[in-house]
């Protein structure tokens, strides 16, 4: 039940970031990445255990 509780993530496929936006009235599906500033529909969405994994990997590999 904890599990559900845990906030999602929108994540960047490119860069990682969750500093994602979604147009306001989301007309278009369009997500922008204010980091980034990648355009597209796609878009990871991921829980906090799941995005922390992630950010870890990326800096054991040296991403960012």
């Amino acid at each position: 039940m904890l599990e559900e509780l845990q906030s999602m993530h929108k994540v960047c496929p490119l860069c990682h970031s969750d500093r994602v936006i979604g147009d306001l009235f989301l007309i278009t599906g369009q997500y922008k990445c204010i980091d980034c500033g990648y355009e597209g529909a796609f878009i990871i969405t991921m829980d906090d255990d799941n995005y922390r994994k992630l950010l870890e990997d990326d800096e054991k590999n040296n991403i960012k």
